[in-house]
């Protein structure tokens, strides 16, 4: 196994209006290792989680993927991790191929389905065997 945490965090904080939302936390998760996140109400568990896709900039400290700063902006890391934080949004006045198009877009998935002529089907297929 690597040595090389999957993610971690490097005291990552997050202060907001002078109200600390999430206290200086170090932590990281090694390949093959399983953990929880507990805590109680407003202990900073969401503002956490919403850091690692980048929904949530930190005021100090860093969340690394694979050893590197998340930068939202690197496809990579877009398609490392993804968070379901909150309720997904629907549109309730688009199709559902165009909600599947906006979803493989925001993915990074877009251009490769029309590059190799892939349908939504078979990016509905491969997702679902995520």
């Amino acid at each position: 196994m690597s040595d090389v945490p999957v993610i971690a965090a490097e005291g990552a904080t997050v202060v907001l209006d002078g109200t600390t939302l999430l206290a200086p936390t170090t932590f990281a998760v090694m390949p093959g290792e399983f953990r929880c996140l507990t805590g109680s109400n407003g202990s900073g568990k969401t503002t956490l989680l919403r850091a690692f896709p980048g929904s949530r900039r930190l005021t100090d400290g860093a969340v690394l993927l694979r050893a590197e700063t998340v930068d939202t902006a690197r496809p990579r890391h877009r398609r490392l991790v993804a968070s379901l934080v909150d309720p997904v949004p629907v549109a309730r006045d688009m199709t559902l191929r165009e909600q599947g198009i906006l979803v493989a877009a925001s993915w990074c998935l877009w251009a490769g389905l029309r590059r190799t002529g892939r349908s939504l089907c078979s990016l509905a297929t491969r997702l679902a065997r995520a």
